[in-house]
């Protein structure tokens, strides 16, 4: 699976005002299940909004209540991460939307002084364990973005093979969605992470995230083409594009999301409007989508 339009930097332009004639004239996509692209099934992507919630404080559960069941009129699944030991906040959400797929997630940074430690990687496999019980999710989202900057920038060096140890204790059962991956603009940066989602895709059953259409800006991107390439081989599972509609001009115009999707070929899509936008982005979007979406599992 390859982003829609493939445009180098020269030919951004172009894109550009394709995309706007394509965004003008109301073109629309269908979600529908993951699958393999083929030619017939090119638009039909599925849409998985994220949203975090690191705390057990009443209102803020009631506002991610709010948004999933404004999202359910066009995904049956969403993903909902959190800070470790809050296994608790899984329980009550599908209390409050128990015909709601939830698929977890970990920011992974407050236990991994160190991204090769295997304590603390030991610490995140029982959060996983205890979260997919509780969801009955068979998918984990692993956020290491934090986690991951010292390495990735330079800063830090990492024993590869205590990362495999402690890649090693997370359950077998259970597909790792791994977030971020291959990214950054020079060779050294893309070539650590490289290594580490080498030893990601060893170790696990991973589906790897993917930055190259996650805003209107990286659109021809020779970097996170790349980066994209690189990640291909590395899973037998397609990667995800994360498509980010905060609302300011360097990423996703509302009403730009339905053309985006269609440029990731039929994969499954998430979707980032942030947690302040959680709710509002539910009811903007799920107007644009609503007719247009098939629903089923990713």
């Amino acid at each position: 699976m390859t982003v829609g339009l493939r445009v180098t930097t020269q030919k951004w332009d172009a894109a550009r005002i394709l995309v706007g004639i394509l965004i003008g004239a109301g073109s629309r996509c269908v979600a529908g299940p993951e699958a393999p692209p083929t030619e017939s099934a090119s638009l039909h992507s599925k849409l998985i909004p994220w949203v975090e919630v690191n705390t057990l404080d009443p209102v803020a559960i009631d506002r991610a209540v709010e948004g999933l069941l404004i999202w359910r009129q066009i995904t049956d699944t969403a993903i909902v991460s959190t800070t470790p030991g809050r296994a608790e906040l899984y329980r009550r959400l599908k209390q409050k939307v128990p015909d709601f797929q939830i698929v977890p997630g970990l920011k992974t940074h407050s236990v991994l002084d160190r991204f090769d430690s295997v304590e603390g990687w030991r610490t995140i496999a029982g959060d996983v364990s205890a979260f997919v019980e509780i969801t009955g999710s068979w998918q984990v989202v692993l956020e290491n973005e934090t986690a991951l900057k010292s390495y990735a920038h330079g800063n830090q060096e990492m024993s590869l093979e205590h990362l495999r140890d402690g890649l090693a204790l997370l359950p077998k059962n259970v597909r790792v969605v791994w977030y971020p991956s291959i990214y950054g603009q020079d060779a050294k940066t893309q070539q650590r992470l490289e290594a580490v989602c080498r030893i990601v895709a060893q170790q696990c059953d991973v589906q790897f995230t993917d930055l190259s259409i996650d805003g209107p800006k990286r659109i021809g991107d020779r970097w996170q083409g790349m980066a994209r390439e690189k990640l291909k081989p590395l899973s037998r599972h397609p990667t995800m594009p994360i498509l980010y509609c905060y609302g300011d001009d360097r990423w996703w115009q509302d009403e730009q999301i339905p053309e985006a999707i269609r440029m990731a070929e039929g994969k499954t899509v998430i979707l980032y409007p942030g947690s302040k936008r959680w709710p509002e982005a539910a009811r903007s979007l799920s107007g644009l989508l609503q007719s247009q979406v098939t629903r089923g599992s990713p």
